[in-house]
């Protein structure tokens, strides 16, 4: 965020920080993305041109860095949880 921790401290209050927590549980940012969404593009460049017997790769496989590789899809709950919390930021915003 180019400012160290003491200087974020002062500049963004705790519903602030809530409300980019929940955005990035949605939309995840920074370098991880930006290498995942590289590893979207390299295996759709490479399905595209791969010999029929060749194996196929995902985007996890041609990412840079290693990554987790999403072990479920999400749950209705938890879409639910995600929801309610950037609901419940918003909320507070508003009596303000």
């Amino acid at each position: 965020m180019g400012c160290t921790v003491n200087e974020l401290m002062v500049r963004m209050d705790s519903g602030e920080l809530t409300e980019w927590m929940a955005f990035f549980e949605l939309e995840p940012f920074g370098p991880w993305a930006a290498n995942i969404n590289t590893g979207i593009v390299s295996s759709l460049i490479y399905g595209a041109n791969r010999p029929k017997t060749a194996p196929t790769m995902t985007a996890y496989d041609l990412a840079l860095g290693e990554f987790d590789r999403p072990s479920k899809e999400q749950s209705f709950d938890d879409m639910k949880g995600t929801l309610m919390l950037l609901a419940d930021s918003c909320k507070d915003k508003e009596s303000v």
